[in-house]
């Protein structure tokens, strides 16, 4: 009977760090995903996830170097399976002849010495090497060398190449043979590529998906090896420490693909619709725009005022379309709203409900009586949430004899300074009753709202008061407490009050950092390797 199934789970290889869409890289299948099967084929044909190969035969081949092989058809979007990494041979994509160890990291070959291509068995990983990684790259052991007539191949198939054939010997499939050192591409005829395989070699196989082009290592610098009538190697997807320096050959390759991005000329029909490039001094002056409103949009009114200040001294006496100027009738009336606007979000940053609600029916009418008031009404079950809070303070400080603890909310409020021990219960007692009079009528108010998202703020504000203490509630009650709920409503206050204005209620600059992750992840989905190394967040945030 065959070894029992051990699943190895293991840390994702430090080389994939370095790819900009490592958060869908896995080592493992989620547990709650059922295993799809994965249409892929190699380089050179429609599909860029080609599964880790090996092969090991009586009969010695030929073959070519890998070539420059780029897709040919239009690629598919691919199922959530081609993120999760090939950890281990696969049982059920084997030959006969080859036996999967326990932790399917050992294969085993049992064939006759001489008896020719149809003694070759292959194996394959369970899943395929995803384009999302840019580069992907193992290593193989060969653990015990060979008889004379036996050949190891060590490469990439897709999935309908056969199991009796070595690979590169035929279609969508590439190999390194260790019987001679050549290397074959989807042929018979092979070409001189390296050395031949010894037992102890560490040979090493990489896909990069920048250029559609594979590579070879040995020993942690060059190529392989081969094997006999019982013929053993064992596989090292990641579990440990490479031979080869593959994160630095990665990192090369990620500083090559950046360095191509910054350079690459902006097309003039992307920014101002007509044929051509854009020059330099244009696209400043529109990144200048984008850093401006961004600003602007968050309140930086002084930041926003040097870096303009900034901007006319180094261009002075430039001008024409590169000139920046902020939006707005002119720079005083453009600081004068950001000061309006920005009063209302701190005072909600703050705590400050009843500051807020003034200020903005002072300043912003329409925007509380947007979406039949749900502004309003959130701000509403916000000062209900800041008064259990004020309460939760009085009794923590009744409980320590009128001493403060550190709270984590931090009200400002007269009331908030030390108490003596004489007032602490009387103080307590009527915070307490403050919140219960607050929130009576507050559900009195908005009870019978149908408005789903009514309903449901209402359930998760009023679900702090089944907690004895409101900041170790949990579920979605846990969402109303804390700074956090504050700075969540507080952008949304900003967002509501820009809409009213006529302006986008998220910076451009945002929405342009946003699409572009966005097409970047879709295009390391669609097999662009390329993508992989576009890490806007390290490049750019971090």
């Amino acid at each position: 009977m065959p070894a029992p199934t051990v699943l190895s789970s293991f840390a994702r290889p430090a080389y994939l760090e370095l790819s900009a869409l490592r958060h869908l890289l896995q080592t493992e299948e989620p547990p709650r995903l059922p295993v799809r099967k994965v249409e892929s084929v190699v380089p050179s044909g429609a599909s860029p996830s080609p599964y880790a190969a090996l092969s090991e035969s009586d009969e010695e081949s030929d073959g070519t170097p890998p070539r420059d092989v780029r897709a040919t058809s239009r690629p598919r979007p691919p199922s959530s399976a081609y993120t999760v990494l090939p950890s281990r041979w696969s049982e059920e994509t084997r030959h006969p002849s080859l036996t999967v160890s326990a932790e399917g990291r050992e294969l085993t070959f049992q064939g006759q010495s001489s008896g020719g291509e149809k003694d070759a068995a292959s194996a394959r990983t369970i899943h395929p090497a995803p384009a999302a990684c840019g580069i992907y790259y193992y290593e193989v052991e060969i653990l015990n060398k060979p008889s004379k007539g036996c050949s190891t191949s060590i490469g990439f198939a897709g999935p309908e190449a056969r199991l009796s054939r070595l690979p590169g010997s035929e279609r969508n499939s590439w190999g390194y043979h260790g019987s001679d050192g050549y290397c074959y591409a989807s042929e018979r005829e092979g070409s001189p590529y390296g050395v031949q395989f010894q037992t102890g070699d560490f040979i090493g196989c990489g896909i990069d998906f920048t250029t559609r082009r594979m590579f070879f290592t040995r020993n942690g610098s060059s190529l392989g090896d081969v094997f006999d009538n019982v013929e053993s190697v064992r596989v090292n997807f990641g579990q440990e420490a490479f031979k080869y320096d593959i994160e630095y050959h990665v990192q090369q390759k990620r500083s090559t693909v950046w360095n191509s991005i910054l350079t690459t000329p902006i097309s003039g029909a992307i920014v101002e619709g007509r044929p051509g490039e854009v020059s330099e001094e244009q696209s400043k002056g529109r990144i200048n725009r984008l850093i401006l409103s961004y600003l602007a949009h968050h309140g930086y009114a002084r930041t926003a005022r040097a870096f303009q200040t900034q901007i006319a001294r180094a261009r002075e006496g430039i001008v024409g379309d590169g000139d920046v100027e902020m939006e707005g009738n002119g720079e005083d009336e453009l600081e004068s709203e950001i000061e309006q606007r920005t009063k209302v979000v701190h005072a909600v940053m703050e705590g400050d409900i009843d500051g807020a609600i003034q200020e903005a029916r002072r300043c912003y009418q329409d925007v509380l009586e947007m979406e039949d008031g749900l502004v309003l009404f959130k701000l509403k079950c916000r000062k209900f949430v800041e008064l259990v809070m004020k309460s939760t303070e009085m009794k923590d400080k009744m409980s320590n004899g009128g001493e403060e603890d550190g709270m984590v909310m931090d009200i400002d409020d007269e009331e908030d300074k030390p108490i003596g021990n004489g007032h602490v219960a009387a103080a307590y007692e009527k915070a307490l009753t403050d919140a219960i009079s607050y929130g009576q009528g507050l559900h009195a108010e908005y009870k019978d709202d149908e408005r789903s998202e009514v309903q449901d703020v209402l359930k998760r504000t009023f679900g702090i008061l089944a907690f004895y203490d409101p900041r170790k509630a949990v579920g979605s009650a846990s969402e109303v407490v804390g700074k956090d709920a504050r700075m969540e409503l507080a952008t949304e206050v900003n967002q509501a009050i820009l809409k009213s204005q006529g302006k986008p209620s998220m910076p451009i600059l945002e929405t342009v950092y946003r699409h572009t992750a966005g097409c970047i992840i879709q295009l390391g989905l669609m097999g662009v390797g390329s993508a992989a190394f576009a890490d806007m967040q390290r490049e750019l945030l971090e």
